[in-house]
């Protein structure tokens, strides 16, 4: 499987396709504000973290760890009227990783879940390319 789980997410298209509409998963769009100012719709199922949307993305969201620990996904919710509420564990990761409390429109983009339409969000870091293609 490739880092960002390319394989798994063909094996998902294909396989929608092929589901009854009632079967098919919800979906909703979710608009990324890139840190070079650029604006990128992408489509996700519900229940997926933010950083599983973004996996669509050219350059997805960088994250420094494998579970969600290190705080290192950080992104500002412009709009966030179907996401999910901010849990005790994500704010514990908030407080210990940056040292104060998060701000109200803070989130980590691991432990974030879109609920419902209407999410917007401002993206601090992504990978680079060079990252991605290992130079």
């Amino acid at each position: 499987m490739s880092r960002f789980g390319i394989r798994r997410r063909l094996k998902a298209k294909l396989a929608r396709g092929n589901q009854p509409e009632e079967e098919r998963e919800e979906r909703f769009t979710v608009l990324f504000e890139l840190p070079d100012g650029a604006r990128v719709e992408v489509e996700t199922e519900a229940h997926y973290t933010l950083h599983m949307a973004s996996q669509m993305l050219e350059t997805p969201i960088e994250n420094g760890c494998p579970d969600g620990h290190c705080g290192g996904c950080l992104v500002d919710i412009i709009e966030g009227g179907g996401m999910q509420e901010i849990s005790d564990r994500e704010l514990t990761v908030i407080r210990d990783e940056h040292k104060r409390e998060p701000k109200d429109n803070e989130r980590l983009a691991c432990h974030a879940r879109v609920l419902g339409p209407g999410v917007e969000v401002r993206v601090h870091r992504v990978w680079s390319l060079e990252d991605i293609r290992g130079e």
